[in-house]
């Protein structure tokens, strides 16, 4: 499914952009789904660390949840999801959906007049036979119940709701079986096993219902696990260190930026307040912005991975309160725009990795910055952190492995001189808060995705 050619592009454009395409996903369901990704100044926020994040992340970005492909609607029934279903479906067969992440029956639970358990699955049951005959394939994310131990006050269904609700995590189970079927068990690791009453383990559902960050990355972490069974993971990081410009005769999806592979300690250090010191990679820098209070060691780490082969990796622990507003450490690599024509279209790779314990931070993103003399123009992929006044809870600095970012396209603007392009893996702290953050980056590749 999907469309082979694109209009405006030569046949070799369109074959170099579907080179870095992902696997195409569509969710739906109720709210769980709809605050990951849709048009939502929340979901927007959770698209960038919520668990469509984590799965995208440790799929290499070779799957990918547009927003259009998200039909979930908070407060849906599984009677709401199927009376939808043609229009769904119909955007989703539009977008050239490979496959759907379904959420639901909780709310049936709730609803008035309520559904039973029974009526559940026969609806459950038309949904998946529907999108099935559209030739996408389905996957069943199995439900945690609407409780937390931590949460004061948490909803407790009644035994009756319980029994109604495992019925239906079991059907949703039992689906495996199925052709074209695929089931994300959630409630493996999800259930707090000491409790009578059904809850959720603490920090899973902050506010009752919906996962917070260590139920995101467990979530993410789940369903990779799933996708990775039926998508090979074509990895886009670059495995050798060529240095050399962009080469469109030669190269057409070449790396436009020098040592992608962080190897080296000959790079730049620039510090306008706070202590920063220790070795940089060649071709990068590591830069503070408003950071009195803040002290940042820089060093090169090389971690052998499962295959024997060394990655260097550059390491950067800050600490410190900073007393600034707007405290922020960047991690530069200098691109240039030697290379670059009005109508480009660019896009950056990096991969990158957060141990447990970070504290004091507001997030961590990867992005690009293009400066021309009309304006700049940014744009990043964002990794955990708190929005501003979103309360912290267990699990809010849970390790997750090494992920690989990508961020949106970035097209090159016409008619204006270019000034600066640069890749920035950036922590941004919090003024007055005190900062302990250890992260790593590596494999920093900008490319052409379009070549005007």
């Amino acid at each position: 499914m999907g469309v082979l050619d694109i209009p405006g592009m030569s046949r070799a454009q369109a074959d170099r952009f579907y080179s870095r395409l992902s696997v195409i996903g569509g969710i739906e369901g109720d709210s769980r789904g709809q605050r990951n990704s849709s048009a939502s100044a929340l979901a927007t926020r959770l698209h960038s660390y919520g668990w469509v994040h984590h799965a995208c992340g440790l799929m290499r970005q070779c799957v990918t949840f547009p927003v259009e492909a998200n039909c979930a609607i908070g407060g849906s029934t599984t009677k709401d999801i199927l009376d939808r279903s043609p229009e769904s479906i119909a955007k989703w067969l539009s977008l050239g959906v490979t496959f759907v992440v379904l959420f639901m029956s909780r709310n049936d639970r709730v609803a008035v007049p309520a559904i039973s358990a029974e009526q559940s699955i026969i609806n459950m049951t038309e949904i998946e036979k529907r999108i099935r005959d559209a030739g996408i394939t389905v996957i069943w994310m199995t439900d945690i119940p609407p409780t937390d131990a931590q949460a004061v006050g948490a909803p407790v269904f009644t035994p009756d709701q319980v029994a109604a609700h495992h019925a239906c995590i079991n059907w949703q189970r039992s689906r495996r079986f199925q052709r074209g079927v695929l089931v994300c068990d959630l409630s493996q690791f999800g259930w707090l096993t000491t409790s009578t009453l059904g809850y959720a383990v603490p920090g899973f559902l902050p506010d009752h219902t919906h996962v917070g960050q260590e139920g995101s990355t467990r979530h993410g972490q789940a369903l990779a696990r799933v996708l990775a069974t039926i998508f090979p993971i074509t990895d886009l990081r670059p495995y050798v260190n060529i240095s050399g410009a962009y080469n469109a005769t030669k190269n057409p999806g070449g790396i436009i930026n020098a040592n992608p592979l962080t190897v080296g300690v000959g790079g730049t250090i620039t510090v306008a307040t706070g202590t920063c010191t220790g070795v940089v990679a060649d071709g990068h820098g590591v830069q503070h912005l408003n950071c009195t209070g803040v002290t940042t060691l820089c060093s090169k780490e090389d971690i052998v991975n499962a295959s024997g082969i060394v990655e260097p990796w550059q390491k950067l622990v800050i600490t410190g309160t900073p007393t600034e507003s707007a405290p922020s450490v960047e991690f530069q690599n200098n691109v240039g725009v030697a290379n670059l024509s009005g109508g480009d279209v660019i896009e950056a790779y990096c991969e990158y990795d957060a141990p447990a314990g970070n504290t004091g931070y507001s997030s961590i993103f990867f992005g690009l910055r293009l400066a021309h003399t009309a304006s700049t123009v940014i744009v990043v992929c964002e990794d955990g952190g708190l929005a501003s006044g979103e309360t912290a809870f267990v699990g809010d600095s849970l390790a997750h492995p090494s992920y690989l970012l990508k961020t949106p396209p970035l097209t090159v603007p016409s008619g204006v001189t270019l000034n600066s392009l640069r890749t920035r893996g950036t922590v941004v702290l919090r003024q007055g808060v005190p900062a302990n953050v250890t992260v790593r980056f590596r494999s920093v590749d900008c490319h052409k995705v379009i070549n005007a």
